[in-house]
């Protein structure tokens, strides 16, 4: 038992350090207007993909950590993720200047990482982890990631002053966490789970809640994505703000969602699955006052009440797919969940864009496309949450009584 706590301890500090540097992909958003001039004769879409093969490659690194997980051990994804990461940062520095080609090979490799790390994480958490605690390191992941982003996009910003392939140097940052995760990881060939219910036990039934919480993230990561590509053009076009000032409202999203991962514990222990109509009826709110009165306080309210609805939304669905599905399918359900996200920022153009032009195309019309997505998920959410409630109170109560037996208390 003494050896398992001493497992799960570091098995926590790895985790939440390794959340940290989930939003590392913002290292390349503020620097594509220097990488056009790098490379004045390139087409600008082929700029404009260096962000995106990052969030298309998290995505495809997310979706197959399940079956990765299945031939590899999770520590040996974590440290080749980490490792990728590394290298593609270290080679964007190197060579950022002489081969478009090469930044987007780096690009990739680095997408690719950051997908394993944000399944790795969860599915970490899962095994060494059970009921009030679960849901508390869920969220304190969620405020890892946005306090790692707060330090990721300045300290990125100040290196980018020098010169922007410079940016890229935050990856020595990642460097002691390699380190540290290859010599407190423990070396089993897969993570050790939990005792596991009897309800939970073999392959099981495949049913909707598989499903629910990555098809639940994906339509809220539509949605937000509606806030996430719109606010800078939202500022200039109500002559509110520039960069800078989009910048500040970026630090009010993510502060909002740190504090919300902080108490998300105790939050969700007196909502429960409510948690995800609750989260999208505030973006909801977010973007009905930004679009109903256009101002700078409007605006930096959107924000945190968008951080809230990313940060309460994102740790409610990977602790129901942790919970909610039998073991032999719970790593799937994680991945799935994991690329849920960036499913959804693929595929919100589709949604949003044809809801804002009915509503007449304009800025607004979009805030107001978004407000109106939001709605019909809180509406959705509530009527499937309470069609999934009893399967959720079964498998937490037969869980709670297996550790009980196996004299395992939560730790």
């Amino acid at each position: 038992m003494q050896t398992q706590d001493k497992a799960s301890q570091k098995v926590k500090i790895v985790t939440l350090a390794a959340s940290a540097t989930l939003t590392s992909q913002s290292i390349a958003s503020p620097i594509l207007a220097d990488v056009a001039l790098a490379y004045p004769g390139s087409n600008p879409n082929l700029i404009q993909m260096v962000l995106t093969f990052i969030a298309l490659f998290c995505t495809i690194g997310g979706g197959v950590t399940g079956w990765l997980h299945n031939k590899f051990s999770a520590r040996n994804l974590l440290l080749f993720a980490l490792s990728a990461m590394i290298g593609a940062g270290l080679l964007s520095f190197a060579i950022g200047k002489i081969s478009l080609v090469l930044l987007l090979v780096a690009a990739c490799c680095f997408g690719f990482g950051l997908g394993l790390i944000n399944s790795i994480c969860p599915i970490y958490i899962s095994a060494y982890f059970n009921g009030a605690t679960r849901s508390r390191l869920m969220g304190l992941q969620c405020a890892m990631v946005n306090g790692g982003g707060l330090f990721i996009v300045f300290f990125s910003g100040l290196l980018a002053g020098w010169q922007w392939n410079y940016a890229y140097l935050i990856v020595l940052t990642f460097i002691p966490l390699l380190i540290f995760s290859g010599k407190n990881l423990p070396k089993e060939s897969k993570t050790p789970p939990l005792p596991v219910a009897p309800q939970q036990r073999g392959k099981g039934k495949i049913n909707f809640l598989l499903f629910y919480p990555p098809l639940a993230l994906t339509l809220i990561g539509a949605a937000m994505h509606v806030y996430d590509t719109n606010i800078s053009l939202y500022l200039f076009d109500f002559h509110l703000g520039n960069a800078a000032t989009a910048g500040l409202l970026n630090c009010l999203y993510m502060v909002s969602g740190l504090l919300i991962g902080i108490f998300y514990g105790r939050i969700y222990s007196r909502l429960g699955n409510q948690m995800m109509p609750l989260a999208t009826a505030t973006g909801a709110l977010a973007f009905f006052a930004a679009a109903r009165w256009p101002s700078l306080t409007a605006a930096a309210f959107a924000s945190l009440a968008a951080g809230f609805c990313q940060s309460a939304s994102n740790p409610t669905a990977f602790f129901l797919a942790s919970v909610s599905c039998p073991a032999a399918h719970r790593n799937m359900s994680l991945s799935l969940t994991a690329a849920a996200s960036g499913i959804g920022m693929f595929l919100s153009p589709l949604i949003a864009n044809p809801l804002a032009n009915l509503l007449g195309g304009g800025q607004q019309q979009r805030f107001y496309a978004g407000m109106a997505l939001m709605l019909f998920l809180t509406v959705s959410l509530w009527l499937a949450n309470r069609k999934a409630a009893p399967y959720f109170r079964r498998y937490a109560a037969a869980q709670s009584e297996t550790l009980a037996e196996a004299a395992n208390p939560d730790i």
